[in-house]
């Protein structure tokens, strides 16, 4: 776990947007995010073999189709920790092996919204 940050009421302060406190189980899971590394994710959906790395259609569709918030920002950390371990760039081109053009959309909009928290 992370070190621990508190707001000026005494409030439990997340390191990330995608960090969820609805319950103890989805503040652990969110926990497991990575600290955000300000990286800006760029869908190559018309050029995918350009691409830095390929997200999976597994991958994708454990975010878009989860319907349990706990396993799905649990998925959400998985790709992150991946993502962060396979490419050291500040501009990272992913694509996606999966055609869907909306769930990518998806897909990446979550992972930039994580890394410009």
């Amino acid at each position: 776990m992370m070190g621990l940050n508190f707001d000026n009421n005494g409030l439990y302060m997340g390191w990330s947007d995608l960090f969820s406190y609805n319950s103890l189980k989805e503040i652990e899971a969110s926990e497991e995010l990575p600290m955000p590394k300000g990286r800006k994710y760029i869908n190559l959906e018309l050029n995918k073999e350009l691409a830095d790395i390929i997200i999976t259609k597994e991958e994708s569709d454990s975010i878009i189709n989860e319907s349990n918030n706990v396993r799905k920002i649990q998925n959400i950390a998985r790709l992150i920790k991946r993502l962060n371990k396979s490419v050291d760039k500040n501009t990272v081109s992913i694509g996606f092996e999966d055609d869907s053009i909306d769930g990518n959309a998806f897909v990446n909009n979550i992972l930039n919204k994580h890394e410009q928290t």
